[in-house]
C-alpha cells in the first residue's frame, strides 16, 4: 500500500481523540558554554557561569502525544495534571506549548503538585532538562477532578473515537494520572482504547491495544490487549494479536536512519500514528508502517522533539517501503 499525503490527512482528519496521562515540559538548551552549574532536583533552571542557551520549549510524555495526534490533523482532548498551582514558568510554558496547537483541547486540571527537574541529559550533544509533577502522589481531589473532565467532555459531545492512556509511572504511587478508576471510565465510553506506560502495565490490563517498547516490554510481558505491539527501535516491531490466538506474531521491519538519531519522543510519535491509523480503519500491520515512518521521522531532530505531519510520514514511507 502506498500512502500520500492526501491519503493520510482523509484518513486522520476526521478523527477525534481523548489523551489521559502525565504531563510534562521538556527545555532543550543549545549552549556555547565553557562551564555549567546546576541545582539537580529542585526545578531551578540550568545557571551558565558563562555562554549563552537558546531554549527550546517542548512538550513531554502524554503532552508530547497530544501534540503529535495534532500534528496529524486529530482533534484531541488533553486531560492531565499541571502542578505548582500553574504558576510556576515551567507549568505556564507547558500550557503555552499545548495552546500552540489549535487542534488540542486543553482540559488539564491545576493542581498543588510540586513540578521538579524530572532528570538532565544530553541529546545530539545539547542538553535537556525534563521538568515533571511527579514529586507528589495524586491528591483525592486531583483523582475527583480528573474523573469529572473525562466525563465532561464524553458528555458534551466529543464525539470521541478513542481513548489513549499514557503514563511513564503508576498513579496510585508517584507522578501518573492513569489510576486503575480512570481506565475503568475510559472502558465504558464505548470507544478503543489504546495504552502505553514506562513503568508498568497491569493496571492497564482489559485496554484494546498495547505499545510497549524493548524495556517496557521485558518488564511487563502478559500485559496486553487484544493487540499487543513490541517496538524495537531500528529493528522494526512485532505485532500480537490476542483476539485471534491461532495467528501467530507478526515481525514487521523498518529501514534504519544512517547518521545521529535522537530516540527521544519516537515512541509518542509511533502511538500517535499507529493508533490513529487503526482508529481510521487501516489494519494493523499497515497501520505498524505508518507508525514506523512517523517515527523515523522524529528520530531525525537532533534539537526538539520531532512531530511529523502527514507529509513527513508520506516521505519517510515512501523511503522504507517504496
Amino acid at each position: 500500500m502506498k500512502h500520500t499525503a492526501e491519503s493520510l490527512k482523509q484518513h486522520f482528519s476526521p478523527l477525534t481523540v481523548m489523551v489521559i496521562g502525565d504531563m510534562r515540559v521538556d527545555m532543550d538548551m543549545r549552549v556555547d558554554f565553557t562551564r555549567i552549574s546546576s541545582r539537580e532536583q529542585t526545578g531551578i533552571p540550568v545557571g551558565l557561569s558563562s555562554g549563552k542557551a537558546n531554549l527550546v520549549w517542548g512538550a513531554g510524555a502524554a503532552a508530547n502525544l497530544a501534540r503529535n495526534f495534532a500534528k496529524l490533523g486529530v482533534m484531541v482532548y488533553c486531560i492531565g495534571t499541571i502542578g505548582n498551582t500553574g504558576c510556576d514558568p515551567y507549568g505556564k510554558a507547558l500550557r503555552l506549548v499545548l495552546q500552540e496547537e489549535a487542534n488540542i483541547k486543553d482540559f488539564c486540571l491545576v493542581s498543588v503538585r510540586q513540578t521538579y527537574c524530572y532528570g538532565r541529559y544530553t541529546v545530539g550533544g545539547h542538553l535537556r532538562d525534563r521538568y515533571d509533577v511527579n514529586v507528589d502522589p495524586l491528591t483525592d481531589m486531583d483523582k475527583a477532578n480528573l474523573l469529572g473532565n473525562i466525563k465532561l467532555v464524553a458528555e458534551t459531545g466529543a464525539n470521541l473515537d478513542g481513548v489513549i492512556l499514557s503514563d511513564y509511572t503508576e498513579g496510585d504511587e508517584r507522578g501518573g494520572v492513569v489510576f486503575p478508576e480512570i481506565v475503568e471510565l475510559a472502558k465504558t465510553l464505548g470507544v478503543p482504547t489504546f495504552g502505553s506506560s514506562r513503568d508498568h502495565a497491569k493496571v492497564l490490563d482489559g485496554v484494546d491495544h498495547m505499545v510497549l517498547n524493548e524495556e517496557e516490554w521485558d518488564r511487563q510481558k502478559g500485559s496486553g490487549g487484544q493487540t499487543t505491539v513490541h517496538t524495537c527501535g531500528d529493528a522494526g516491531v512485532t505485532l500480537f494479536h490476542y483476539e485471534h490466538v491461532t495467528q501467530p506474531a507478526k515481525h514487521i521491519p523498518t529501514r534504519p536512519v544512517e547518521g545521529d538519531t535522537n530516540p527521544c519522543g519516537a515512541g509518542d510519535t509511533f502511538l500517535a500514528a499507529y493508533s490513529a491509523s487503526v482508529l481510521s480503519g487501516i489494519d494493523y500491520e499497515e497501520s505498524c508502517r505508518v507508525g514506523m515512518a512517523a517515527a523515523r521521522h522524529t528520530v531525525k531532530q537532533m534539537v526538539g522533539t520531532g512531530y511529523p505531519t502527514v507529509e513527513d510520514i508520506a516521505n519517510e514511507y515512501g523511503e522504507i517501503y517504496g
